[in-house]
């Protein structure tokens, strides 16, 4: 059994070894007459110089090629960079994997400071966002981390848009109710209120008022005993128009006016559920309404009209 495993052996290392002598030397990689090639004399210091493994004239196997300001170690095939190649560059940069045909085809660049910057995968280089963090790949012991990545990555980033829905009212002899709506951009919210009051006073004096708001807010996620499915957001608004309408207990005369100003701020906490997420908070109001107009002559209305409270808001968010 043993004599007839020598022969085959044999006959498999002829088949294998290539034919040619390979060797070990430096060559230089420079320009001469106007081709580009790999020749046995150079200057180091303006040629790329390397050092290894030779074969047919062309680094062929494991060795360095080095310049003034990068230099790349590991294996190569016809001249070329192909296999396993640390590449690495004077400002402490570098790029580690697997190049083909002298260029990357799944290497990781990294920062000076050791932080992945950027991939290629399969020879194209991925986008931002398809780079998973360097955390995600240190938790996978093999490459198969990236088949998870591109099917779990929209729930490691957030998406960039948001939209907010939320209402909030009291009843009782004061009446308020509003209701917004916010479009944002990463944690930057634009929003629109609508906001009524009605209610009956003492004497029997009826008041109506509405107000129309423009709103600036900001959104963030936050976590709590290490759960991260938390928001918090917080808002302003400013009054840009509204009317109101004051019946007076005599028939017959009401005062009107469009002339209203004041503000609102508002808090919300929010829970997140895949895409939607779930809010509560609390709105706090001021606002004045001026220069009442009466229906009928000589019966002036001379001080202005305000609204102070809070009250509780309820809303459903929504990413995409």
């Amino acid at each position: 059994m043993g004599y007839k495993l020598i022969p085959l052996t044999f006959l498999l290392l002829l088949l294998t070894y290539p034919i040619g002598a390979q060797e070990t030397g430096t060559l230089y990689l420079k320009k001469v007459n106007g081709k580009i090639g790999w020749f046995e004399s150079g200057n180091a210091q303006k040629h790329w110089e390397y050092t290894g493994e030779i074969f047919e004239g062309k680094p062929n196997g494991k060795g360095t090629l080095i310049s003034p300001f990068e230099n790349y170690s590991g294996e190569f095939k016809n001249g070329k960079m192909h296999g396993q190649i640390t590449h690495t560059f004077e400002n402490g940069k570098r790029r580690v994997g697997e190049f083909r045909n002298g260029q990357p085809w799944n290497v990781k660049s990294f920062d000076k400071k050791g932080n992945l910057e950027n991939m290629w995968v399969d020879g194209t280089k991925l986008k931002k966002l398809d780079i998973p963090p360097q955390e995600w790949i240190d938790a996978w012991s093999n490459d198969s981390y990236m088949q998870v990545w591109m099917k779990e990555r929209d729930a490691y980033y957030p998406p960039k848009y948001r939209i907010h829905i939320f209402s909030g009212n009291t009843t009782g002899a004061a009446k308020t109710s509003n209701n917004s709506l916010s479009l944002y951009w990463e944690n930057y919210g634009l929003g629109f209120n609508q906001m009524s009051y009605i209610s009956t006073s003492s004497d029997d004096n009826d008041y109506k008022m509405e107000n129309s708001s423009v709103e600036l807010s900001y959104s963030s996620e936050f976590s709590f005993r290490g759960v991260n499915n938390y928001t918090a957001t917080l808002g302003a608004g400013s009054i840009f128009s509204g009317s109101g309408v004051i019946t007076s207990e005599t028939p017959g005369i009401e005062f009107e006016t469009e002339n209203v100003s004041g503000f609102s701020i508002f808090e919300m906490l929010g829970i997140k559920w895949y895409d939607l997420e779930f809010l509560i908070g609390l709105r706090h109001f001021r606002l004045t309404y001026s220069d009442f107009a009466s229906t009928v002559p000589n019966v002036p209305l001379e001080e202005p009209f305000t609204i102070n409270g809070s009250h509780f808001i309820f809303g459903l968010g929504y990413s995409f």
